[in-house]
């Protein structure tokens, strides 16, 4: 035969589809059943033209970022920065940005760092996680008081702040966080601290040793949502 015509093709409506669905059916193989065959006599294709009609398509209009992802098989993207060195400041209650100084690991340049500046390059929202690694080495000064935020454009954002206390014991005190933020095309965020005792309480890092791997003083991670 030379011509096989197919009618009445129908995919199914995907478009209220959960993203763990999406994430089951992505590396799977799907056969879609035809419901209305013409002139097709042989026991298997030996056409040389395929005329298909009413093909629907499912509606996917509505379909969220990370749907879109998960059928084109990538990973949502994201970033991780660290800064591998401790660092005080000078002033009892100065705000101190972090200044980052490696790329973990990045897949897309939906964030670009500058300093302490963290870009967006697209409108997008950042889902941020963070952690602070703290030392108190005593020796001067009182309180043992910390606050971290989070800045926007410059900003302080509301409800972003946390305070935890870094005693004088000889032991480092991690602290983690995070927040959604929306963000557009070349708006940043940083991320601050500060101490009521700026003379014993700093940031600190680790050196690898052994099996053990470096301990950053602070790290940043951020995938788009």
């Amino acid at each position: 035969m030379s011509t096989l015509s197919v009618e009445t093709l129908y995919n199914p409506d995907l478009s209220n589809m959960s993203y763990q669905h999406w994430q089951a059916i992505q590396n799977i193989s799907v056969s879609v059943p035809i419901l209305s065959v013409t002139n097709f006599t042989a026991t298997t294709i030996d056409a040389t033209t395929i005329n298909v009609t009413n093909l629907n398509y499912p509606d996917l209009s509505n379909m969220s970022y990370q749907h879109w992802q998960a059928i084109q098989n990538v990973s949502i993207p994201h970033v991780a920065l660290y800064r591998s060195l401790s660092a005080n400041i000078s002033i009892d209650n100065a705000p101190s940005a972090v200044v980052f100084d490696v790329v973990g690991i990045s897949n897309d340049s939906f964030a670009t760092f500058s300093g302490s500046r963290i870009y967006a390059a697209r409108p997008t929202t950042f889902n941020l996680d963070y952690t602070f690694q703290f030392f108190n080495q005593g020796g001067g000064g009182s309180g043992d008081l910390v606050t971290i935020w989070i800045a926007k454009n410059g900003t302080s954002i509301p409800y972003s702040a946390a305070q935890i206390h870094v005693p004088t014991n000889g032991r480092d005190v991690s602290y983690s966080g995070g927040m959604y933020i929306p963000m557009l095309s070349g708006q940043y965020v940083e991320l601050f601290w500060t101490t009521e005792n700026a003379s014993a309480v700093y940031v600190h890092t680790e050196s690898a040793s052994g099996v053990i791997p470096a301990i950053p003083s602070v790290k940043c991670e951020i995938h788009q949502l």
